[in-house]
């Protein structure tokens, strides 16, 4: 196969909703892992654990990938469902502000509680 279709679009919106998913697989396992243990903790010992650097970055991280992996997901549904073409863009547009303030404010408050508390 002389032509590779990895340089489809689809392909490459597939694979990345398929490494998205497994990366939130281990993120997931940790912040319910975290979560069980810190279930009967105090507010203040929470936003101790939550200013801990590795913390921080993994919060930041999960933030980002799940993000990412909604909008790919529900890019798809709109795409699938959606059939008048102004219709569509103006709800992909609409779902690409929401999902980049979803990350901003999320990546602002994690920092927030990481450095200032």
């Amino acid at each position: 196969m002389s032509g590779s279709s990895n340089n489809n679009p689809h392909t490459r919106h597939w694979w990345r909703q398929r490494v998205t998913a497994l990366i939130n697989i281990p993120l997931t396992f940790w912040f319910i892992i975290s979560i069980a243990v810190l279930r009967d903790a105090e507010f203040a010992t929470i936003v101790a654990w939550m200013k801990q650097p590795f913390v921080g970055a993994m919060l930041a991280l999960m933030l980002l990938n799940t993000s990412y992996h909604f909008y790919l997901g529900l890019q798809v549904a709109i795409e699938d469902y959606v059939s008048a073409e102004k219709t569509r863009k103006m709800v992909l547009l609409g779902l690409a502000i929401f999902a980049l303030s979803v990350v901003v404010n999320g990546l602002y408050f994690i920092y927030k509680i990481s450095f200032e508390g």
